[in-house]
């Protein structure tokens, strides 16, 4: 079975990752993006966290969102981008490597295209 252009990506931009990536379990792009989600909460919750790692799967996720595949699309809104929510965790983490555009529009806090500042934070 040849790799595809997917799990090479997530081989060159997170080798520490490995384990992960090239796990028997992986066998789709939402395989994938089911484990790397969890593993971005996992380092998010380490003290100090792992920015150029955290930055890194949030380039890796932004790379498949734009894919020409609908499937590794798909994985990477469906299980990574849906699935980061306005915590206070978060709040001070993301910025760090996010657009305060990307992180408000990821987070839900406004519609893309919104005008800036018209939406609503959660406390």
């Amino acid at each position: 079975m040849s790799h595809s252009l997917w799990r090479e990506e997530a081989s060159t931009r997170l080798p520490e990752l490995q384990a992960i990536v090239a796990s028997l379990d992986v066998k789709t792009p939402s395989d994938l993006w089911m484990k790397l989600c969890f593993e971005f909460d996992r380092l998010c919750h380490e003290q100090p966290p792992p920015i150029e790692l955290l930055s890194r799967i949030w380039q890796y996720a932004r790379w498949s969102a734009d894919h020409e595949s609908e499937d590794v699309q798909f994985a990477a809104i469906t299980f990574f981008f849906e699935g980061i929510t306005d915590t206070r965790l978060y709040r001070t983490i993301l910025p760090r490597f996010m657009s305060r555009n990307e992180y408000e529009t990821v987070c839900g806090l406004r519609a893309p295209g919104e005008a800036q500042g018209s939406g609503k934070r959660k406390t």
